[in-house]
């Protein structure tokens, strides 16, 4: 089961914010597979932008994984704790428009 919201906010001119909430829950093993089964997660992600900086600059500010949540696929039992997912992480990206 997964559960997705986006909000979207112009607060000022040029300023936008997003926010982004997953939720993932109700995984189950494969037949055979007699680990718990893996756990429910909520993810939060945030995204601040200002467009025209400049004449031709846009800037981006992105939070990921906001509440640093341990998230893991699951996988078969080969890999006996799962694949980790991206813990938290920030990202700065720079637009030139021309």
């Amino acid at each position: 089961v997964q559960w997705y919201l986006n909000g979207h906010w112009n607060f000022l001119p040029d300023w936008e914010l997003d926010a982004q909430y997953f939720w993932v829950g109700s995984r189950k093993r494969a037949a055979g597979d007699s680990r718990e089964d893996v756990q429910d997660y909520s993810l939060v992600n945030m995204t601040l932008r200002r467009r025209e900086i400049t004449q031709h600059l846009d800037a981006v500010f992105a939070l990921r994984n906001l509440f640093d949540e341990d998230i893991r696929e699951p996988m078969t039992s080969d890999i006996p704790y799962d694949i980790p997912m991206e813990s938290r992480s920030m990202y700065v990206e720079l637009v030139y428009h021309f």
